[in-house]
């Protein structure tokens, strides 16, 4: 049987609940799974394929750490955590090696950070006080498309470049974007 473990949303007395579910992709049955105060949520497999990264609160709550699960030994185990912090690992491709993730310090200020996937070496990528910044996409030439909102009221598309640390915006307008997904070509947004 090939399952695949997901969240649904649904509403329950005006509220929105978000449920584990194992979605049977023979048969397209959905099977609920109780509910704990685990969350794992898959975010990116290795350039060698041979191991699932996946961002979890499985052994503290109320800490979000980065897991790694082996597709060879089928064993799962802590790649990294910083107490006290919450991560949120970045979908983008790896850069030179590293993986970029988020953490947040409050509801108005976070930090980019890297962290080497052969090494676990963590290095600051940007570090400003009371923004918030969220990586998009690598783009070519050591440049990382983000969401910031770095001295402007607004969250809004971005270049930061990945050596000199500078940030250039693209948006001149005082929309928020709270999303945006980069076309595989790298020729359109949406």
């Amino acid at each position: 049987t090939i399952e695949l473990v997901t969240y649904i949303s649904e509403w329950n007395n005006g509220f929105e609940v978000e449920t584990e579910a194992k979605l049977n992709l023979k048969t397209g049955e959905v099977e609920h799974v109780p509910r704990s105060e685990e969350k794992d949520t898959v975010n990116f497999i290795s350039k060698d394929k041979k191991k699932i990264f996946f961002e979890s609160n499985r052994d503290v709550p109320s800490v979000q750490g980065l897991y790694q699960y082996n597709l060879k030994t089928k064993k799962v185990e802590l790649f990294h955590v910083d107490s006290n912090i919450t991560s949120s690992w970045a979908k983008t491709e790896e850069y030179k090696g590293q993986h970029f993730f988020v953490q947040l310090k409050s509801n108005t200020a976070c930090v980019l950070k890297a962290i080497h996937m052969k090494t676990k070496k963590v290095v600051d990528v940007f570090t400003e006080p009371n923004c918030l910044i969220f990586p998009v996409e690598v783009l070519k030439k050591d440049q990382l498309l983000v969401l910031c909102n770095h001295e402007r009221q607004f969250l809004s598309l971005a270049i930061l470049n990945l050596k000199t640390k500078e940030l250039k915006y693209l948006q001149k307008d005082s929309w928020d974007v709270e999303a945006i997904t980069l076309s595989n070509d790298h020729k359109q947004l949406s």
